[in-house]
């Protein structure tokens, strides 16, 4: 439970707005409550604050891959520049997280494709928001909705990219 400041207190002179839904609500409220109205990047910081807090390593992890997903979903959002990230190719083989590379989704693909990958900032992004969808959304409707939609998405694109030309497009 996340408390309320005693009376005597009032919030932030920033006035952050999780300071403003605590005061707001009264004694007490859950946190994900706070998460309702607060921003994915202050879910990511409270992911950092809880692993240092507790010394929970694998909570750390799950922030850093929250901040990849957060730099996909910010690259995603401003048009093209999801498309930046592909023209890099790094060397730096060891960004991908040990939970992910140990994983069974990751060990089902084929070894030159996860080495390709590993190679390019953009698909760790997108391989870790993967990883992290498998292990957070349980199985159900919902997950089956994504994952069919996802489906589409691509058999679309394949769709597409197959009328583009090859040289001069």
């Amino acid at each position: 439970m996340i408390y309320k400041r005693s009376l005597d207190e009032t919030p932030s002179a920033d006035g952050s707005r999780i300071e403003k839904t605590i005061w707001s609500t009264g004694a007490q409220c859950s946190a994900h409550i706070v998460f309702e109205v607060t921003s994915f990047g202050t879910f990511v910081n409270f992911c950092k604050f809880c692993s240092r807090r507790w010394g929970d390593e694998r909570l750390l992890d799950i922030h850093y891959m929250l901040k990849k997903a957060k730099s996909l979903r910010n690259a995603a959002s401003h048009g093209a520049c999801i498309m930046n990230g592909f023209a890099e190719d790094g060397n730096r083989c060891d960004d991908l997280p040990k939970q992910i590379q140990n994983s069974e989704m990751w060990l089902k693909l084929p070894k030159a494709k996860r080495k390709r990958w590993k190679r390019n900032p953009r698909m760790r992004e997108i391989v870790t928001l993967f990883y992290l969808f498998s292990i957070s959304v349980g199985e159900g409707e919902a997950k089956n909705k994504c994952c069919s939609e996802l489906k589409s998405f691509y058999n679309n694109a394949q769709r597409k990219l197959y009328n583009i030309p090859k040289n001069n497009p």
